[in-house]
């Protein structure tokens, strides 16, 4: 719960940063800006998070399916899970069909789906990985969120 709250303020904190590098140490969290990203490390954990202001991380696995027109909003890297964010041009029915597809094409399982007043939500798995993916839509934009996490991952939250 801890990590979701600094997420929030991350996502604020990350609207403004620049290119160039910058490093810059609060208590025991060393944050380094770079060309549009931003790191977060713990040294006492050496846990790092990397946000990413609209680009995918490198991290991104291949076998999870990105739209070819979207547009990435924003993304969070926190050891090996990846949280995107972007909006595509497709109505949240089609997006969600597509996903239906390729994710099924691609080895993922689905393990739950809802929909509701053309807003849907689903989990995938495969191997060790998840997948939660969210699609909407407001004023007439759809939104896509993934949220990828691997049991292998090794997150300390205290």
């Amino acid at each position: 719960m801890r990590y979701l709250s600094i997420l929030c303020i991350l996502t604020i904190a990350t609207a403004f940063t620049g290119c160039g590098t910058k490093t810059t140490k609060y208590g025991n969290t060393v944050i380094e800006e770079k060309n549009g990203s931003t790191t977060y490390t713990d040294t006492k954990t050496g846990t790092k998070m990397e946000v990413n202001a609209m680009k995918l991380p490198e991290k991104f696995p291949k076998d999870v399916p990105i739209r070819t027109d979207a547009t990435v909003k924003t993304s969070y890297t926190i050891g090996e899970n990846i949280s995107v964010g972007y909006g595509t041009d497709g109505s949240t029915t089609d997006v969600w069909n597509w996903y239906q597809t390729e994710m099924a094409k691609n080895g993922w399982k689905v393990l739950y789906q809802q929909t509701a007043d053309n807003n849907y939500i689903s989990s995938w798995q495969k191997g060790d990985n998840t997948v939660l993916l969210t699609i909407g839509s407001e004023n007439g934009k759809t939104g896509v969120g993934i949220m990828f996490s691997t049991k292998t991952a090794d997150i300390q939250t205290e």
